[in-house]
């Protein structure tokens, strides 16, 4: 089953130009998880946004783990990425007779959150390595932004999958109707019909002491089941 995991747009923190990699990061960072996390679900972040709006939260509370345990509570959510972006920085020369050579390099900060459990589980720095990222030609500059981003991301996956992999999967009830109860999780987290799920207190997240089973009857919507 798929842990559902919310990755933050990154903090800027370079203040000498007005290029912003703090989206970039984060939507090339979502991209690659799609493709090669197969134990996460990234969530949409229109929609995380949206619903932290209605409960009068937004983004940078996130970054405080305390804070970040609603996401879990409102849609299940079990991760949050978050971090801060210097740089790109570029390096460009001409030698005679030859093509213009660019090279780049970004320092990436990371948190990454249980936000189950409101605590930090990893923090760390990815940089990338600076010969990495040569390119050559007229758009040298841009390109080599752009594949010092990308190896810095291939940075930060090899230290998230091993943490990813090893959160155990939980959801949470949205909604109880007599013996009916609604998840927030379904097709695309990977439950399927006749699914059986152990039910635990809402505060024992590490789930010690079952206080029952449910059986899943249906899914629906884009993320969603029912059980009995």
């Amino acid at each position: 089953l798929k842990r559902k995991i919310a990755v933050l747009p990154f903090e800027d923190r370079t203040e000498f130009t007005f290029e912003r990699f703090g989206e970039v990061i984060a939507d090339r960072l979502a991209k690659r998880m799609e493709d090669k996390v197969f134990t996460s679900l990234v969530m949409d972040r229109e929609m995380v946004r949206h619903s932290l709006a209605t409960l009068g939260v937004n983004f940078e509370d996130l970054r405080d783990p305390s804070k970040a345990t609603v996401l879990n509570k409102a849609l299940g959510v079990q991760g949050v990425i978050a971090g801060a972006v210097y740089g790109p920085f570029v390096t460009t020369t001409t030698p005679s007779e030859y093509e213009k050579v660019s090279m780049a390099i970004v320092r990436v900060t990371v948190q990454f959150i249980d936000t189950a459990r409101g605590r930090l589980v990893k923090e760390f720095v990815a940089t990338n390595p600076l010969a990495g990222s040569e390119e050559f030609g007229v758009l040298s500059e841009e390109r080599a932004k752009y594949r010092a981003v990308d190896l810095a991301i291939d940075q930060i996956l090899a230290q998230l999958v091993g943490e990813i992999q090893g959160m155990g999967w939980l959801t949470r009830i949205a909604l109880v109707e007599g013996k009916t109860v609604y998840l927030n999780a379904g097709h695309r987290t990977g439950l399927k019909k006749g699914d059986l799920l152990e039910v635990y207190a809402a505060g024992d997240v590490a789930g010690t002491t079952s206080i029952g089973r449910i059986k899943v009857s249906k899914l629906f919507g884009a993320d969603a089941a029912v059980a009995q």
